[in-house]
């Protein structure tokens, strides 16, 4: 019997470990905390969906429009907004919002970026099995040890190019002229400027707590008040999440 390997096309990740104890790490609890099972649901779901389009080339990040994830997600837009701050408040994810084409959330594009994904990732082959007058192809799956340093150190130089940095001299942010009109779309009850000064003033009482990813901190910032932030249209009720996907449904 002779067993001859044959390499997949397109995608090849379809599962990823899961670890038993994994409810126990620092971030995820950290999660929980903050959102409860329904977090921790949402961040599964994360994982699957940008799991999904992995392929040789490493890549572990989604972009779809807010619409998109909504239907993905099967939430409403607004939930996952606030969950995805939550999970990055967490150090699970890296958010990136993009503006482009489109009317109203799907002008919106999100981009959800997992590098711990790398970690967990399978490896597909098929096997041809040679037997005297049949030929079956069987596809296996091998778990196999990826090297990871790699990837991940160019994944976060990558990151870290024009990040947000904050001058304890000046008091001021900077490098978030980009990201100003894509926080005014995403938390829309805010004084965006208004809050980045309350969240200058906080680091500089605070000098201890500096922070070495000041988006992650902002989009937190941010999201916490937005959670906090009255209905807007004079107190109307906010759609159920049936209702909205009714409502998206009917269109």
């Amino acid at each position: 019997m002779v067993l001859v390997a044959k390499q997949m096309i397109g995608k090849i990740m379809k599962w990823f470990k899961h670890q038993t104890n994994a409810r126990n790490d620092e971030r995820v609890a950290h999660l929980e905390q903050l959102s409860g099972l329904e977090g921790y649901g949402f961040y599964i779901k994360l994982l699957e969906i940008v799991a999904e389009s992995m392929d040789r080339t490493n890549k572990c990040s989604v972009t779809y429009p807010l619409t998109t994830w909504s239907h993905q997600l099967y939430i409403h837009h607004n939930k996952v907004t606030k969950l995805l701050g939550k999970c990055e408040v967490a150090g699970l994810v890296d958010v990136k919002y993009h503006t482009g084409n489109g009317v109203g959330n799907s002008q919106v594009r999100i981009e959800v970026i997992i590098p711990n994904l790398l970690k967990y990732r399978d490896n597909h082959t098929t096997n041809l099995q040679v037997t005297s007058k049949q030929e079956v192809e069987v596809e296996v799956e091998v778990e196999v040890e990826v090297e990871v340093a790699k990837p991940l150190a160019q994944t976060e130089k990558k990151l870290s190019v024009h990040a947000i940095q904050f001058s304890f001299e000046s008091g001021e942010f900077t490098n978030i002229n980009g990201q100003l009109s894509v926080w005014e779309k995403a938390y829309p009850a805010v004084n965006i400027q208004g809050e980045l000064n309350k969240a200058a003033a906080w680091l500089i009482a605070n000098p201890k707590n500096r922070k070495s990813n000041y988006a992650k901190f902002l989009t937190g910032w941010l999201s916490r008040t937005q959670d906090k932030a009255p209905a807007q249209g004079g107190g109307k009720k906010e759609l159920s999440t049936d209702d909205f996907l009714k409502k998206m449904g009917a269109k």
